[in-house]
């Protein structure tokens, strides 16, 4: 028993306190133990007690004092009886509770003195927590008492088939029409949305919370206060389903942390019917913005057991831990303290070494979860409101950032606990501190640039049709060496045999008709003349309309032409694609380039390039004739680097070729040699080591791009 005696007890030793009438208690079993919960149903409080600390609390009365009621305790079970630090801070946390009354207080202000520091900092944490303020505005109890045989219809078996069934279809629903809603989700907070998005997440909302009070109801629970609740300054309805601490059965307080999300669920699960089968118009933006409210706020925060909503007491509940979020905070305190600082005399916050170690990574996975939701609020709201986004970062990071790092500072510095080992505590600390300075702002690390591409020839041509025609034999190979003026194919055009006929008949007549001239003198020739030349002129076309129907091998090379079998016998038409000859003697690796990333090559100079291609990827390729095109483009160098070709580079939806990109990049041209059987064609990913920078100095500078790229900054 630790802590036996107090320097402070003969403050309460003559106290007589007795818990108030209203007050109850009842037995539950938390990982096989029995617990004793006092609740107050007038007050609403709640408080969870030790059997060891329920027996000396069930014996406070008037009739005996606290240090007679302690002595007989200890008595009865010395082992495990509180000792009187303990039963000091017992008192003070019910008194803090409204669940015990003093007859004649006495000197004990002095005594709750420091817990009521304790709750003036729990209030004022509450005010600055002001994302999430909670405004009491009745009780609801009474009415939701009235509708008690309602509740256990709807929560019963056939109503959980019928919740079931609505679900899934509604599930259907969304996944058949998933990009129409991610789409339209761009639109969620335009201005011409806010007034349908806040209605909508209100009556939700206030669904939601109608789940948790009907079913805390359903199970003979308390409601005993609703009111409103300030969630990124906006006013939600909210209940008080406290009552479900004194549920004995683990399950029913899970389904009451449940229930607003059961009928979320439901309520967006017809929604999203509605918002399909619906035109365009007020039901339309209703439901949608209904069904994207029940499924972003069900997955972010109310299942998301890291933020003290629905998800964090049904976690609490299914490994029974109470509490679990100051544990979980004083657990990661106790590690540090012990086994950091080398504090002897620390209280441990876990049962096992189980609990502890779960306990701990709960602790570091919420603050690390609030840290990213956070940043994703702050960004979400600074696209549409960059004001008022930089001011929620300014107080945010006030609040999460720079007031713990002064708490910690003020407890090396102060803290009686560390009084033992504060030079230990300081020499970690500022030790780790400079360490940190130094690897951030004065260690410089290698960084590089990753970047997809292609192989290309440098000298290719493209073949196309001179004239039109229908596909009537391939005379090459595709994709095999052919040499300059081979016939690769030959288009069938009929027509233009009958049109050179046409002419050479015209030509014969034209030429009878100026002999006749030529024999009658005083005519005038000229018209004959003019019309021979354009007879003349037209012939030639059409002949060259004819060789051209023989598509010859513009210079020596591969002659690459992926869709030959499926235009074979098709008609072509004039200015077609029929492929491109490529000199693979002379090859290049062509690499897309982000713009934030290009801005490091142009300010610095680079020799060599390593490539890897995806048909071997095993191999490196070092390329030491590297350099960067000083132009940004909007076109790929090939589909196959787009999202359209299996790439990772965002094209535009519209384009048809699959290589108008959204953004624009440069490209850096890399030679390779040939020596290593590579074509055309083949992709890969290029990477160029960069001059070695700070730590510190590579975040600073991302943040700035980023900053530029996404608000113009």
């Amino acid at each position: 028993m630790a802590g036996t005696f107090s320097e402070s007890w003969y403050r309460v030793a003559n106290v007589r306190a007795a818990l108030r009438p209203s007050v109850n208690f009842r037995k539950q079993t938390y990982q096989g133990e029995e617990w004793y919960v006092l609740s107050d149903p007038y007050t609403g409080s709640f408080f969870r007690l030790s059997p060891a600390y329920y027996d000396f609390v069930a014996q406070l009365s008037f009739d005996h004092t606290v240090e007679e009621l302690w002595v007989k305790t200890l008595e009865q079970n010395p082992q495990t009886a509180p000792g009187q630090q303990s039963v000091i801070n017992l008192l003070s946390e019910l008194n803090s509770s409204n669940l015990i009354f003093f007859q004649d207080a006495g000197d004990t202000s002095r005594m709750f003195e420091r817990q009521w520091q304790k709750d003036r900092q729990k209030t004022r944490k509450q005010l600055m927590n002001f994302l999430f303020i909670r405004v009491p505005l009745g009780n609801p109890n009474r009415l939701l008492e009235k509708f008690k045989s309602l509740w256990k219809i709807i929560f019963s078996r056939i109503g959980f088939f019928v919740w079931l069934g609505v679900v899934l279809f509604g599930i259907k629903t969304a996944i058949e029409h998933a990009s129409l809603f991610a789409s339209e989700s761009s639109n969620v907070l335009d201005p011409d949305n806010l007034v349908l998005l806040y209605i909508s997440m209100a009556i939700l909302k206030s669904i939601h919370e109608w789940g948790h009070g009907a079913l805390c109801k359903r199970f003979d629970g308390e409601v005993n206060a609703w009111g409103v609740m300030f969630v990124l300054f906006t006013p939600l309805p909210f209940v008080d389903t406290t009552s479900v601490w004194m549920l004995r059965d683990k399950w029913q307080r899970i389904l009451v942390s449940s229930g607003g999300m059961i009928v979320e669920l439901f309520v967006g699960a017809i929604a999203c019917v509605i918002w399909v089968n619906s035109p365009p118009g007020i039901i339309h933006g209703v439901a949608y913005n209904v069904m994207f409210t029940a499924s972003v706020s069900t997955l972010l925060f109310n299942a998301n057991p890291l933020m003290r909503f629905d998800g964090y007491y049904i976690l609490s509940d299914l490994i029974e831990i109470p509490n679990l979020q100051q544990k979980s905070k004083d657990q990661v305190y106790y590690l540090a303290q012990k086994h950091l600082f080398g504090v002897r005399q620390v209280k441990q916050v876990s049962r096992s070494r189980k609990e502890g170690i779960l306990l701990a990574l709960f602790g570091v996975s919420a603050m690390i979860y609030r840290l990213f939701l956070t940043t994703g609020i702050v960004l979400f709201i600074a696209d549409s409101y960059f004001i008022l986004g930089m001011i929620l970062a300014v107080v945010m990071g006030s609040m999460w950032l720079v007031a713990p790092i002064f708490k910690y500072f003020k407890f090396i510095h102060g803290s009686a606990v560390l009084r033992r080992v504060r030079l230990r505590a300081f020499g970690i600390t500022y030790g780790a501190l400079i360490l940190v300075l130094v690897a951030v702002f004065l260690v410089p690390f290698d960084r590089s640039i990753e970047a997809m591409g292609v192989l290309e020839a440098e000298q290719h041509q493209e073949l196309t049709s001179r004239t039109e025609g229908r596909l009537q034999s391939i005379l090459a190979q595709p994709n095999q060496l052919v040499v300059q003026g081979e016939i690769l194919l030959e288009l069938e055009n009929p027509q233009l045999k009958l049109e050179l006929r046409k002419v050479e008949a015209e030509l014969k007549q034209n030429e009878v008709m100026l002999q006749k001239v030529l024999q009658q003198r005083g005519l005038d020739r000229e018209p004959i003349m003019r019309n021979k030349e354009s007879l003349l002129q037209l012939k030639q076309q059409i002949e060259e309309k004819i060789q051209a129907l023989q598509v010859r091998a513009p210079n020596d090379g591969v002659w690459i032409f992926k869709q030959a079998d499926k235009m074979l016998g098709q008609w072509v038409a004039q200015g077609t694609s029929l492929g491109h000859v490529v000199d693979e003697t002379t090859l290049r690796f062509s690499a897309v380039v982000a713009q934030e990333d290009a801005s490091d090559l142009f300010d610095m100079s680079f020799s060599q390039a390593v490539i890897r291609l995806k048909e071997n990827p095993q191999k490196n390729l070092v390329s030491k004739q590297v350099r960067l095109h000083p132009h940004a483009q909007e076109k790929l160098p090939s589909k196959a680097l787009g999202w359209q070709g299996g790439g990772s580079v965002a094209v535009q939806q519209n384009d048809p070729d699959g290589r108008v990109t959204l953004e624009p990049f440069y490209l850096i041209y890399a030679s390779v040699d040939q020596n290593g059987g590579f074509h055309d064609g083949q992709t890969g990913r290029m990477k160029i080591d960069l001059q070695p920078v700070a730590l510190g100095h590579f975040v600073f500078y991302k943040i700035q791009q980023f900053l530029q790229k996404r608000y113009q900054l």
